[in-house]
């Protein structure tokens, strides 16, 4: 075998590995980033308003607004002065939140998801 064809197998070989390892760590990226859930530390919470019996906004400490839809709707959470939020013992507000009424009332989250602000826009 010549040198240059020694040479052509072994950048061959050394393109073929390249891209697997690529697409290998394009790929592991990929699922990390859809399974990393979104979560809100209960500690950032600084208040929350409901537009409607399915939508809750909460911000937090730096403005951050978080959107959590409720299925089916929580009736009563539109018109409630204050809520409680389950956590599941993490201390963090995340897809499997919920949010008691006052009257005893447990209203799941269906999702949870922040909100752009104007610059990530």
């Amino acid at each position: 075998m010549t040198p240059s064809a020694s040479n052509s197998r072994v950048s061959s070989l050394a393109n073929y590995i390249t891209g697997t390892l690529l697409a290998s760590l394009i790929s592991v990226h990929l699922m990390a980033s859809e399974s990393m859930e979104l979560q809100l530390g209960i500690h950032q919470v600084s208040s929350w308003h409901a537009p409607s019996d399915s939508q809750l906004i909460i911000k937090d400490h730096h403005h951050n607004q978080y959107h959590a839809l409720l299925k089916p709707p929580c009736i009563g959470l539109e018109n409630a002065k204050s809520i409680a939020f389950i956590n599941n013992g993490t201390n963090t507000l995340n897809q499997s939140s919920a949010v008691i009424l006052p009257n005893g009332k447990r209203c799941p989250f269906k999702s949870f998801s922040r909100e752009k602000t104007v610059t990530e826009q």
